[in-house]
């Protein structure tokens, strides 16, 4: 008998901006931390409700958060959070790099109670799991304005240590959301390039997922679903970018796929991709998509029902990817300024644990240097 645990605990809502802006107002005597990203301020910021709330005493807002957030990022916002009392709320609103940027302050921002967070002390709490709160952490609400992370349904967070080159992972219950919110009108700012790149995750994600050492009937259910979601939408969200339904059925692709890796966790395309983006700034979305047929054919060897993906894109899953991204962004290496004589450090790079060994395949860094060669 296999016992599934739940898959996660957030409360899930669909809004329109309006609603959302009713639902702020409701909540405007709660002292909240609001992580916004620059391109979805502007929008929202016109909203007489969410700009008052914005600016209610007690609330604080922090603008802008960069692409993949470094340690760095972080302790600067603990630190200059260090002297102020705890936040009930943290409410994030953007990519995933707001979303997990809200995830290190709830688990991190205790550290900052008796002296400023250096650079190693971060480092040192998330690879030992150490997480500072008091009591009950803060609530997040995550409000995800692309369609790729699923962060919003997940206990996870990435952070990068650009300093010694290395990805971490933030994991604790508290960096569950307590409410994740949907407004599809929202996502409809991503331009053509961050909608593919975020789609691609999101299907990475389900792929990985599907095949994962850690695979069970019910993620492949889910994988599955997205996978199709996906197919069917992204192409379309690329082209009709404020085509409202096209961008729910993607808002829904995510969130799914996010339900589908919280039971598995990824495998050894996010993997591979950690050094693409450490080392070359590749974003995340194509530098895992960009191995996803290669691994697969790979995989395919071991999960035989890796050919219910293959019949989703009717057995050409390199042509639907061709297709998917014409005209916005070639799946290859040296689209990205990689060369051939970057390869085997790439390689060297590309072994992330709880990554590459939850792979159902155990790749060598030959195999990994013949995948990366094939994508140049």
């Amino acid at each position: 008998m296999e016992t599934f645990n739940p898959l996660s605990p957030v409360e899930i809502k669909f809004f329109s901006i309006q609603d959302f802006s009713d639902y702020i107002a409701e909540n405007e005597n709660k002292r909240t931390l609001i992580i916004i990203s620059n391109s979805v301020s502007k929008i929202l910021m016109k909203n007489k409700q969410f700009s008052k709330f914005c600016q209610s005493n007690g609330n604080k807002l922090i603008l802008g958060v960069k692409s993949n957030p470094s340690v760095a990022d972080v302790c600067a916002n603990i630190n200059e959070l260090r002297k102020e009392q705890k936040y009930n709320t943290i409410l994030a609103i953007g990519g995933g790099s707001c979303i997990d940027m809200a995830k290190a302050i709830c688990a991190l921002q205790g550290m900052a109670e008796k002296s400023e967070v250096t650079h190693d002390d971060a480092v040192k709490a998330i690879k030992n799991g150490d997480y500072f709160y008091k009591d009950e952490p803060s609530h997040i609400i995550a409000v995800p304005t692309t369609s790729g992370t699923g962060s919003e349904v997940t206990k996870w967070a990435t952070i990068w240590d650009f300093v010694n080159s290395a990805k971490l992972s933030i994991t604790d219950i508290a960096c569950f959301p307590k409410t994740a919110i949907l407004i599809p009108e929202l996502t409809m700012a991503m331009p053509r390039e961050i909608t593919l790149s975020t789609g691609l995750d999101a299907l990475s994600h389900a792929m990985e997922a599907y095949w994962a050492k850690s695979r069970n009937p019910l993620s492949q259910a889910l994988a599955l679903k997205a996978i199709a979601m996906i197919r069917d939408n992204l192409r379309m969200a690329i082209d009709n970018p404020e085509n409202i339904k096209v961008r729910q059925n993607m808002c829904v692709a995510s969130l799914v796929s996010g339900l589908a890796f919280s039971i598995t966790r990824t495998t050894a395309c996010h993997s591979i991709s950690y050094p693409l983006t450490m080392q070359y700034g590749v974003p995340h979305g194509f530098a895992c998509a960009i191995t996803l047929e290669d691994v697969k054919n790979i995989n395919s060897a071991k999960v035989k029902e890796i050919t219910e993906i293959d019949k989703i894109f009717d057995n050409d899953f390199a042509g639907w990817i061709r297709n998917v991204t014409a005209g916005v962004k070639e799946l290859k290496l040296t689209s990205f300024g990689i060369k051939k004589n970057a390869i085997s450090k790439i390689a060297d790079s590309s072994f992330t644990l709880g990554r590459m060994n939850n792979n159902p395949v155990e790749l060598t860094k030959d195999q990994v240097k013949k995948i990366l060669l094939n994508i140049l």
